[in-house]
């Protein structure tokens, strides 16, 4: 019997985006015209992850407007908190203080790998084991998903 290779589990938790703003600008006051959204950036980089190495990773993201019950999105956040050793609960009532300054975050088979910023697609291979097809920007970053 062939051992199946064990597949990497990437959670994300993107900065939500607060009730009534667009979706494109997540920064109060608006961004001279462009999209300044951590959302956009962050998108496109899991998707290129999963598209290119769909046989080995499993991307769930949370997804704050839908279905998915909130109970189960808290729970799962402070579980990976939880195994991360980062001594703070996240509740309905803290929540979305807690996102606005820890947004987005990254769990990679429930350990925290980042906090606050999206890692370069590059980077972000590396932090879950798998080598880079294309070596530049090997410890760049995207932004914090807000405007500057």
């Amino acid at each position: 019997m062939v051992k199946k290779a064990s597949r990497i589990e990437v959670r994300v938790f993107p900065r939500p985006v607060p009730k009534g703003a667009d979706a494109c600008c997540l920064n109060e006051g608006g961004c001279g015209g462009g999209c300044c959204g951590s959302a956009d950036n962050l998108e496109d980089v899991l998707f290129q992850i999963q598209r290119e190495n769909s046989d080995k990773v499993d991307i769930i993201m949370a997804n704050y407007d839908t279905d998915e019950p909130f109970d189960g999105i808290l729970k799962a956040l402070n579980n990976i908190l939880k195994r991360s050793d980062e001594d703070f609960q996240v509740t309905e009532e803290n929540f979305e203080s807690f996102m606005a300054h820890a947004a987005p975050l990254i769990a990679v088979d429930g350990k925290l790998v980042s906090s606050g910023m999206v890692p370069s697609k590059n980077r972000l291979l590396r932090t879950i084991g798998i080598e880079p097809k294309n070596q530049d920007n090997l410890d760049g970053q995207l932004d914090r998903g807000r405007c500057s």
